[in-house]
């Protein structure tokens, strides 16, 4: 009773053993089908998940390279500022030292003039030995 059937493969075969492989072969191929779609779907989310990560990574050392520049940026300001008030102070002590040397030449002068007029009776002491010296 057994029945011997051809099929397109050639291959004969008893009482329906060809559609049992043919459907194990059916489903084999589709189980390899479906590991590979989820393998390639698998590297794709990595390959996403790698993108995100050198993207994120690429933020985050702009930021701190930005942050880098404006740390920079404001010591070079408050550098230079604090030179600017050490000039000015400089500038200020080296007046104030010319202001008070002015005082003390015109002080001495002031005095030597009033040390000539002490002791010359009615004039310059260059005068009244010339006028001795004349008589």
């Amino acid at each position: 009773m057994n029945k011997i059937v051809k099929t397109n493969t050639t291959n004969t075969v008893l009482d329906g053993v060809v559609v049992k492989n043919a459907e194990k072969q059916r489903l084999a191929k589709e189980r390899r089908e479906e590991r590979k779609r989820s393998q390639e779907a698998n590297k794709e989310m990595q390959l996403l998940e790698r993108e995100q990560k050198s993207k994120m990574r690429y933020e985050k050392q702009m930021e701190e390279k930005q942050h880098k520049l404006r740390e920079q940026k404001e010591k070079g300001e408050q550098r230079r500022q604090s030179v600017e008030v050490r000039r000015k102070q400089k500038l200020e002590e080296e007046e104030e030292k010319y202001k008070a040397i002015l005082y003390r030449t015109v002080e001495r002068s002031n005095c030597a003039e009033q040390r000539q007029k002490r002791w010359s009776w009615g004039g310059s002491t260059t005068v009244n030995s010339e006028n001795k010296a004349g008589n």
